[in-house]
């Protein structure tokens, strides 16, 4: 029988080897019940959240440390009242960029048939061009399942005019699919090669579809997140604004919208053909942000320092005839006008330039209801700072105005009682007045410094849609005026106070909007997340069951029990098959308040929760249980193979009985202890809440930038194996680990 020994020896040495891989695996996982985590059942996401925090550590490391990278989940910042701003802020302004490089990226697909038989478009896009001055360039693409660059990067001057406007005729109707990626891409290239440094850069985007590129160009979506996600940032750090225009109601509006935002533009949305020119020409005005004069009753009035004006005026008539009166009463027509005139005629508008205008107010004959501005040029110019284009409904925002003559500030003592900057608020699609006050200097409403010659107001934004600020400066002799066109959404994610209603005595209660480009993705997770101060970790609340009718969340304000806190809240989401999106409102502080002589749903829950303390503790022990069976069983078996049959004539009734040594017990002792006995329980704010959501209720550590926890997220065993990979590292590692734990709390 001694051949066979090696065989049965390997087998020994093997059990035995396991026997004491495993003992000292149940040693290393005792050692961690000495961590004080909260017996419940969510104590699983922190092993999850353990590993996230040192790969986002790891990742800090490499990144760069631009303003993208340490603030990505925020799209939409209130902004206003933190950044001093004095005159030099407003004079890099002026000095900051020379000219504008524009690319026109048009859609030509068949659909443009149907929506734009007349080609009104080409009328908008001639209009731009129309608009821009000398030192600006034009590019123009057309586009449909590929793209083509009908006009490279040109020159704008009065001998281009043709040109241009023979270009944009010639663009073609006829493509069968609709590729937004490609075109997106051939712009940004096209600007790369030929933009100049120092001028401003933008794309502007025409379409009547939605995205449907050729099969063989790629996956739908795989397309539109590449560009989401990768162009379109891209585009950002450049620099390069992108400006979607929807025409009709078949345009994707949601993703236009979205792909300008991601860059820093803006979107416009025209139901029909017939108000593509008053988009164009809000367009300009955000793109150049001239100086203007609006329309006011039937004239312009126009001052003596002006030495050139250019009138606009629509029309709703193609048929209407437009005659201007000078100051001194002389009427011209675009038929008949003075050598010092230019008259553009279009379908639906009017654009008349005139070089050295007499000073005094100059009329409008031949429009029931004009509509209209004056751009002018002039060394007294009114200079806004408008920090955003793009805000969130509930924002709030402070705007700067100051006047400058020849480039320097106008401070003139005498001047300031008798010059009025005011300020209106206009919705774009109906021309509504929203909002109207006066700006001041006097160290109120977000002004900074009271009689240094900025003045400020500061504006609430609680409707969403598009709109345009008309900023005025106006004095005994002259106006000046700048339109801004901004957007005001929903965002992709937004928290909104409903503040209590005295009135009806609602109280009050947080509001969770979710914005349309992530409201209709697949598996949603909604999540609000509180910290209260001094906790040491955020708690997260489901928020299913506080879903509206309307498609939003209502937390009432006696939900948490009555204290101060940080709250945001956080979405998860499929788009299409795979594609998982997340999201993140801005943080608030929020006070909650019981409501006195009821208890509260956290007061409920915490008697609840007291009642399942113990058979949560149990959780753990039951572990600690199965890892005791398996190791008695695994060492049952391994002597019973050592002992079975015959080994030189000696029956297994012959040797002494194998008894666990003293020191094995009383290590699975200690095991026992600490796994029942030895854990931190849970705070007060913790028990409170347990109950109240059950399994919906996960632990969050106190960190920013971190997705919803997984449910079914690894168990305890998972975080053992994590706490001992962690201890493998060596004291140098928990020394680096502590000192990035503090800089993430920081």
């Amino acid at each position: 029988m001694s051949h066979h020994r090696p065989r049965k020896r390997a087998v020994e040495l093997t059990l035995s080897r396991a026997l004491r891989l495993l003992f000292v695996i149940v040693l290393s996982w005792s050692y961690l019940a000495d961590i004080p985590v909260v017996d419940f059942q969510e104590d699983s996401a922190i092993a999850q959240s353990k590993k996230k925090r040192k790969r986002r550590r790891r990742r800090k490391v490499r990144e760069s440390k631009s303003e993208e990278t340490k603030d990505p989940g925020k799209p939409f910042a209130v902004v206003g009242g933190d950044e001093k701003v004095d005159h030099a802020a407003f004079d890099a302004d002026q000095s900051a960029k020379s000219g504008l490089d524009v690319v026109l990226v048009l859609d030509s697909s068949r659909s443009m048939q149907r929506t734009d038989p007349g080609r009104l478009r080409d009328q908008g896009a001639k209009l731009l061009v129309r608009f821009l001055a000398e030192g600006d360039r034009i590019a123009i693409l057309h586009f449909d399942e590929k793209t083509t660059v009908d006009l490279p990067m040109t020159e704008v001057g009065a001998e281009t005019l043709s040109k241009t406007d023979s270009v944009i005729t010639a663009i073609p109707n006829e493509g069968n699919f609709t590729d937004l990626w490609s075109p997106i891409n051939s712009a940004f290239e096209l600007l790369k090669k030929d933009g100049r440094a120092n001028a401003d850069k933008a794309v502007v985007l025409l379409s009547d579809g939605k995205m449907d590129p050729h099969p063989n160009a790629g996956d739908k979506q795989a397309l539109l997140m590449r560009l989401l996600e990768t162009d379109l940032p891209a585009f950002k750090k450049k620099k390069i604004k992108l400006y979607t225009l929807s025409l009709s109601s078949e345009a994707d509006q949601d993703l236009l919208r979205l792909m300008a935002q991601k860059t820093g533009g803006l979107h416009w949305f025209a139901p029909d053909v017939n108000t593509v020119h008053k988009i164009f020409s809000d367009l300009f005005l955000t793109l150049k942000q001239p100086q203007v004069v609006a329309l006011e009753g039937s004239g312009f009035e126009i001052d003596g320092t002006t030495t050139e004006a250019t009138f606009y005026l629509s029309r709703t008539d193609p048929k209407q005839q437009v005659s201007i009166i000078d100051p001194q009463g002389n009427s011209f027509n675009n038929v008949n006008f003075p050598s010092n005139v230019k008259w553009y005629r279009g379908t639906l508008f009017d654009v008349v330039t005139i070089k050295n205008p007499l000073p005094g107010v100059w009329g409008v004959d031949g429009l029931d209801n004009p509509e209209g501005f004056a751009t002018l040029l002039s060394d007294l110019k009114v200079q806004v700072r408008w920090p955003q284009l793009v805000l969130r409904k509930g924002d709030s925002m402070t705007f700067m105005v100051r006047l400058t003559d020849k480039g320097k500030p106008v401070d003139d003592a005498n001047m300031k009682d008798i010059t009025f900057y005011t300020y209106k608020i206009i919705e774009s699609r109906s021309g509504k007045l929203m909002n109207r006050a006066a700006l001041n200097d006097k160290g109120e409403d977000g002004d900074q410094e009271a009689g240094d010659g900025i003045y400020s107001a500061t504006i609430k934004f609680d409707d969403e849609g598009e709109y345009k600020a008309l900023i005025s400066v106006a004095g005994p002799t002259f106006t000046r005026q700048q339109y801004i066109s901004f957007n005001v959404s929903t965002g992709t994610l937004a928290l909104v106070v409903e503040p209590p209603n005295e009135f009806t005595g609602k109280a009050g209660a947080l509001k969770v909007v979710l914005g349309k480009e992530i409201a209709e993705l697949d598996k949603k997770k909604v999540m609000l997340v509180a910290e209260q101060a001094g906790a040491e970790k955020a708690v997260g609340l489901s928020l299913d069951a506080y879903l509206q009718d309307d498609g939003t969340y209502l937390v009432p304000d006696s939900l948490l029990p009555t204290g101060t806190y940080k709250i945001h809240a956080r979405f998860e989401g499929i788009e299409g098959k795979k594609n998982k999106v997340e999201a993140a409102s801005e943080t608030i502080e929020y006070a909650f308040k019981s409501i006195p002589g009821e208890t509260s749903p956290g007061e409920v829950s915490m008697l609840a929760a007291q009642e399942e303390e113990a058979s949560e503790y149990d959780l753990i022990f039951g572990i600690s249980s199965t890892v005791i069976s398996l190791l008695v069983t695994l060492g049952a078996g391994y002597f019973f193979l050592r002992k079975a049959g015959k080994d030189g004539g000696v029956s297994i009734v012959d040797r002494k009985k194998y008894s666990i040594p003293e020191e094995i017990e009383q290590a699975i002792e200690a095991v026992k202890e600490r796994a029942s006995s030895e854990r931190r329980a849970p705070s007060e704010l913790e028990l409170e809440l347990f109950h109240l959501v059950k399994d919906k209720l996960v632990a969050i550590p106190v960190t920013e930038g971190q997705g919803i926890p997984d449910e079914g997220a690894e168990g305890e065993g998972d975080e053992a194996g994590e706490g001992a990979e962690e201890g493998a590292e060596g004291d140098a590692a928990s020394e680096e680990g502590a000192e990035e734990e503090k800089a993430d709390g920081a």
